[in-house]
């Protein structure tokens, strides 16, 4: 009848999420008292848009290989899907399908915005990843076709030695929602075993979302079927730089903030992942200001540097951000100024004038 229960909780504040395969993911915030039973009533989903088509090889259906779709597609060294830590909060809502005799797939369930697609077989190979607008007219007449699984592999080094147990990602050019990530060896060494042929920008990443990343990036591309060496190295700077997202209007609370070498510009969020995909060799780095405030990036070089804000509706709160992003990342605004970074002084800051954009309703 649809009803659940779920028993042993302890007293606090908490989000439930209900997933399934046929219907939009949906997250309810709730707090749970001593010795209470919440009663959340009825949770009503929305069935959302369906993705279909099929998947060849060499021309004829590609019999039992895995499609996956999503807003993003977090994947490992041999697969699109990783498992690690139930994965990250946007590749929760990512579906699977797999193709019948006749090469065909089809699954429902999923909200506005671009979506990434793959398929692949153990055996036969990977498809190339394809990105799917809102609306567009083969949302149910996909066509993807397997094709040899590509290799990369390389080294990374720090200071002239090896670096060891750093994550390296790999992420599509072409489909930037799409992210593979290894974790370099003892020796440095790092390897993707089965890959799309792709442009991929290589980045060693270091840190976590809510504490600030930095990435440190190579672009490489990677034919079908072939084995690409490419080596990646860090070299800290040592200037901190100070980016603080300002409204005329009203107060910033939630924003994402990023810092990149190079020019470019944004008008959203989506533009933003683009520009920063297609960066090149570059370095990045990446924090998330829960509370408003200011966002503070460490081991700075000298250099020109493109810094952008993202800033959320004020209605949002706190961890609200990741899934509020996930859904209408389309339609955030990025502010972005150009800035250079000089050897001294060793703590520089910029301040970027924003607009807090609307709310939107689910």
């Amino acid at each position: 009848d649809g009803s659940f229960k779920v028993d042993g909780v302890s007293p606090g504040d908490y989000r439930l999420g209900v997933r399934g395969s046929d219907f939009e993911s949906k997250t309810i915030e709730t707090k749970v008292e001593p010795g209470q039973t919440v009663d959340l009533g009825t949770i009503t989903v929305l069935r959302g848009r369906t993705l279909s088509g099929t998947v060849t090889v060499n021309g004829e259906p590609a019999v039992g290989a895995t499609v996956y779709a999503g807003r993003q597609i977090f994947g490992t060294g041999s697969s699109s899907k990783a498992n690690f830590g139930g994965g990250p909060p946007m590749a929760r809502s990512t579906k699977s399908a797999e193709t019948d005799t006749d090469g065909r797939f089809s699954f429902s369930g999923f909200g506005p915005g671009d979506l990434a697609v793959v398929a692949e077989h153990p055996d036969m190979g990977r498809s190339a990843i394809i990105r799917v607008s809102t609306g567009a007219a083969n949302e149910r007449a996909l066509k993807l076709e397997l094709a040899p699984f590509s290799s990369l592999f390389g080294t990374l080094k720090s200071g002239g030695k090896p670096a060891a147990e750093v994550i390296v990602t790999a992420q599509s050019v072409t489909t930037p929602n799409a992210l593979y990530s290894v974790a370099s060896g003892p020796d440095g060494a790092f390897r993707f075993d089965r890959l799309g042929a792709d442009r991929y920008k290589v980045s060693a990443t270091l840190g976590m979302p809510m504490m600030g990343m930095k990435f440190y990036s190579q672009e490489v591309n990677v034919p079908v079927g072939k084995s690409v060496e490419v080596d990646l190295s860090y070299e800290p700077g040592a200037v901190t730089v100070e980016v603080t997202p300002t409204a005329e209007s009203g107060t910033v609370a939630v924003s994402s903030i990023w810092i990149s070498s190079g020019v470019f510009s944004a008008k959203s969020a989506r533009e933003l992942g683009d520009r920063l995909a297609a960066a090149g060799q570059s370095s990045s780095q990446w924090a998330i200001l829960p509370n408003g405030g200011y966002a503070t990036f460490t081991n700075v070089s000298p250099g020109g540097y493109t810094v952008c804000a993202v800033p959320f509706p004020a209605e949002i709160q706190g961890m609200q951000a990741m899934g509020y992003g996930e859904r209408h990342g389309d339609d955030l605004p990025a502010f972005c100024k150009q800035m250079t970074v000089t050897e001294a002084p060793d703590k520089q800051a910029i301040s970027i004038p924003v607009v807090l954009p609307p709310m939107i309703k689910d």
